[in-house]
């Protein structure tokens, strides 16, 4: 049995590799937030010797430069939101208010529909888009049958697969992703506005 705080020197490379950008350090930096929810932070510090907090002050340093790069003219390219969303939900998750700014919360309320929801507005690439979630649905189709063999190995050896989220356009419009993630954003702002208000 693997301990719960368990950490491999394989994963353990992996999660901490310097010079990763975009996804790859968002997602890095996500491996950080769950060790502290699953409350790990602690035993693995002492397992590798280093401050976690050192580690996501390295992450959120450099998606911190990432983000002021895709955000230069208070304009982020519409392909790029979703990543610009990430960066500032995750960093700022684990307290960095740098990525708290005025002029990104107005940009980003900006990009919300008048659903509520995220999309992507730019004709050819919600065309793009849809043909991409087309392509998305055949492949989706043609992978039925191996699921179905799937499912009957899982059954016969009981271990069960994880469905990987994908970028999904909903019926009206708005990306799933892009969607959480904006409204996670939107509520870390929230959080952020009404501290401060009562801090005050």
């Amino acid at each position: 049995k693997i301990e719960k705080c368990n950490v491999t020197k394989a994963c353990w490379d992996m999660m901490t590799q310097e010079g990763r950008a975009r996804y790859s350090v968002t997602h890095q930096t996500l491996y950080f937030i769950m060790m502290q929810k699953t409350g790990c932070v602690e035993d693995v510090e002492r397992q590798v010797g280093v401050k976690i907090e050192d580690i996501e002050d390295r992450m959120c340093g450099s998606i911190y430069n990432e983000a002021r790069k895709e955000a230069e003219g208070e304009r982020v390219e519409e392909m790029t939101q979703d990543l610009f969303l990430e960066q500032v939900l995750v960093c700022g998750c684990l307290g960095y208010e740098d990525f708290l700014r005025r002029d990104w919360i107005e940009m980003v309320l900006r990009w919300q529909t008048g659903t509520g929801c995220f999309t992507i507005k730019d004709p050819a690439l919600l065309a793009m888009e849809k043909d991409v979630s087309a392509l998305v649905e055949e492949e989706r189709k043609l992978m039925n049958d191996l699921k179905q063999e799937a499912k009957m190995i899982e059954e016969q050896h009981g271990h069960r697969s994880r469905n990987l989220l994908r970028e999904k356009m909903m019926h009206d419009g708005c990306l799933s992703h892009k969607s959480g993630l904006g409204f996670g954003t939107l509520c870390l702002y929230l959080r952020y506005l009404v501290r401060q208000a009562f801090l005050l």
